[in-house]
């Protein structure tokens, strides 16, 4: 968590205060019935006080090898090319009209990249798809947060070398980073509009 972590951002000075949803993913946002994800994201945004700066970043969990999108075209054939803008722009969407009312900035965190512990463990098609539908995210993710006037933190830029490989100096283990991971975000990696 990156909770009490301090970052700066258009020269201030905040202090993290993090809340964590269990398992949600970015599709789970996206969907048109209410369930307990959304329902619990509308709850956290409604809670803080108006005119906050939100750091909001889903997306990991869908980009796993064993849930969400991989799964979803291994095992259902869903095309995840063509359905990846849908699954970005309905999450962006969903957060973006439930801040609204509150007047929150949103921040979008997108994907790290994988560890090199994870993709060991994977076939080379598989590790080739995980790379893939995490760049397809993000590239999505880009644009839609740059159509919609709303930054983004690059965490795969940040979690990759100069050659591209996975760089695991911010991972705490295979799936989540380092707190210090997001003031180094901030100063370095920060896509605005």
């Amino acid at each position: 968590s990156s909770s009490e972590t301090v970052v700066f951002y258009k020269g201030q000075e905040y202090r993290v205060l993090s809340t964590f949803i269990q398992g949600c993913k970015a599709w789970h946002l996206g969907r048109t019935e209410t369930n307990q994800f959304n329902k619990s994201v509308e709850i956290i945004l409604k809670a803080l006080p108006p005119k906050s700066k939100v750091i909001i970043g889903m997306g990991e969990i869908d980009c796993r090898p064993d849930e969400g999108i991989i799964p979803a075209y291994l095992e259902k054939g869903i095309d995840y090319r063509s359905s990846m803008p849908e699954i970005v722009e309905r999450y962006v969407d969903f957060v973006t009209e439930t801040a609204k009312p509150f007047d929150h900035e949103l921040i979008f965190y997108g994907v790290p990249a994988p560890t090199e512990i994870t993709t060991a463990k994977l076939d080379t098609v598989t590790r080739e798809l995980v790379l893939e539908v995490i760049h397809l995210f993000n590239d999505h993710l880009k644009r839609v947060c740059s159509a919609r006037g709303w930054s983004m933190l690059d965490v795969f830029a940040l979690t990759t070398d100069d050659t591209g490989a996975p760089d695991n100096q911010f991972h705490l283990d295979s799936n989540h980073l380092h707190p210090r991971a997001l003031g180094v975000l901030f100063q370095s990696h920060l896509i605005t509009p």
